[in-house]
């Protein structure tokens, strides 16, 4: 019996292999603001061109990054959603 040809192992490999789990956030509402920022997806330009060759912990972070920035782009929409805006406490 033969044993089974093993691939070589390559870093691009891994990561690709590694990264699929995690779809882009793209939106295609793709318009960069002044700081070089998606309005669509939150990401910046760096993260939006690293992307395809992020492992999982760095796309994480990137994920992270923009929904840190969608909320503190909208932060009153986040509390609407959430029940916490100014016209849901009760009255005294």
């Amino acid at each position: 019996m033969t044993s089974p040809r093993r691939r070589p192992f390559s870093r691009a490999w891994t990561v690709a292999e590694e990264s699929e789990n995690i779809p882009s956030p793209c939106v295609r509402n793709c318009c960069l603001d002044e700081q070089d920022i998606c309005l669509g997806c939150f990401r910046s330009l760096s993260e939006i061109c690293g992307w395809s060759q992020a492992d999982t912990p760095l796309r994480k972070q990137f994920l992270a990054n923009a929904n840190q920035r969608r909320q503190q782009s909208r932060p009153h929409a986040f509390k609407a959603d959430i029940g916490l805006n100014e016209r849901s406490k009760p009255d005294k």
